[in-house]
């Protein structure tokens, strides 16, 4: 990404913790970064393409991110950091008209992040490859399941520790 499109994005994801999506204008992000409108134009259509750009961007650097898990909560916790480090402007994304393409992102990472545990897991790689899927399958929306209530209580709990404490019941 060019040093322009990345100020425009981090300009973005700057707007989206101080205030909701729907109430961020091109205005607010041009100034946050010290574009004009034109060059903003120039990268993007509009917000919501820079929304959904920025979304990708994030599961793209997920994916690229050097990541063995060794369990099924090595994958959990890779999803939380992020979520945790952007965490009022993922509130606001989830609150906004924009939460399907949000729910859409956190099933992108979270298929991604738990079909490296599956490849890197020396007991499930053993199973038939429809059981495989089915183990895929089940932890992916096992993680969007309970992600989506941790975001629905406006990230109040721990959810880490839930599932830690989950895990061991």
């Amino acid at each position: 990404m060019d040093r322009t499109k990345k100020a425009i994005v981090d300009a973005f994801w700057q707007a989206l913790d101080e205030k909701p999506f729907n109430k961020i204008t091109v205005k607010n992000i041009v100034e946050l970064c010290g574009v004009n409108r034109n060059t903003f134009y120039y990268h993007f259509m509009d917000i919501q393409q820079v929304m959904e750009y920025a979304l990708k961007d994030d599961v793209d650097k997920l994916m690229s991110i050097s990541f063995n898990p060794e369990t099924h909560m090595d994958c959990l916790k890779q999803i939380l950091s992020l979520m945790q480090s952007r965490q009022k402007a993922m509130l606001h994304l989830y609150n906004s008209i924009q939460r399907e393409l949000f729910i859409k992102t956190l099933d992108s990472m979270s298929l991604y992040t738990v079909k490296k545990y599956v490849d890197n897991s020396p007991e499930i790689s053993k199973l038939p490859s429809d059981e495989q899927e089915l183990v895929i399958y089940y932890f992916k929306c096992t993680f969007v399941g309970v992600m989506l209530d941790w975001f629905d209580s406006g990230m109040e709990y721990d959810l880490l520790s839930r599932t830690h404490k989950m895990n061991k019941i």
